[in-house]
């Protein structure tokens, strides 16, 4: 199915909701009518959350060699000693003066043996909550491994992270109708459509009046989304 350009008021609720950690997930989860049938307006107060150029760094310790899971499949190859997020120059900020004393100790100690961290580099142009809750999904996820961060913050679980979206008997007919939209936007016909939805071709007829559907330069969608710019 085409994405379509969304407001990013609307990401941010999204991001906030169900603390994602990056942008495929955004994308993911407003596909179709994600707000039109999700209420998402108690979650965050407007523009709150939208600004962007916000990314997470990783400083690694290049003395120390291995393989470490930061999230998902992304993986370093050298001990991380400290996560962080920031927007600009954030990143190396760390190697003027450090705000973390351990921080400071541990780039004085690879400076004295001839080293420099190795700066990693994730989400970058994300929105400061994205950041933040990809920041704390790595530090929960190194901890579980084992590792002993410089960070001072305690964050242990990585399942808060994770959220899916999950079919209950209150959301199910929401999800039925983005499953209608989703055939529709992928099936060549009609007639394709309604197979693949296991209906006859009627009963789609009659859900795609009820539901407000209409196709706009060859796009399914209800008749309340914008156009894509």
């Amino acid at each position: 199915m085409r994405h379509r350009q969304l407001s990013k008021s609307i990401i941010a609720k999204l991001v906030v909701k169900y603390n994602l950690i990056n942008d495929a997930d955004a994308i993911r989860m407003v596909e179709s009518a994600v707000v039109k049938h999700y209420q998402l307006d108690d979650y965050v107060e407007k523009k709150k959350y939208v600004s962007y150029g916000y990314y997470v760094y990783v400083y690694c310790d290049p003395t120390t060699s291995g393989l470490w899971n930061l999230y998902g499949n992304t993986f370093v190859e050298h001990m991380p000693f400290y996560v962080g997020k920031g927007i600009n120059e954030r990143k190396t900020d760390h190697l003027l003066k450090s705000h973390n004393g351990e921080v400071n100790d541990k780039l004085t100690h690879l400076k004295d043996i001839g080293f420099e961290p190795i700066i990693k580099v994730y989400n970058h142009g994300c929105m400061q909550q994205m950041a933040l809750n990809l920041e704390s999904h790595i530090i929960a996820n190194l901890r579980q491994q084992g590792i002993e961060l410089c960070n001072n913050t305690h964050q242990l679980d990585t399942k808060k992270y994770q959220k899916e979206l999950v079919v209950t008997p209150l959301n199910i007919e929401k999800h039925m109708n983005l499953m209608v939209l989703e055939a529709l936007n992928r099936e060549p016909t009609y007639v394709k459509a309604a197979e693949v939805l296991g209906i006859s071709y009627r009963t789609l007829y009659r859900k795609v009046k009820s539901l407000g559907l209409s196709r706009v330069a060859g796009s399914w969608r209800f008749q309340n989304d914008k156009k894509s710019d």
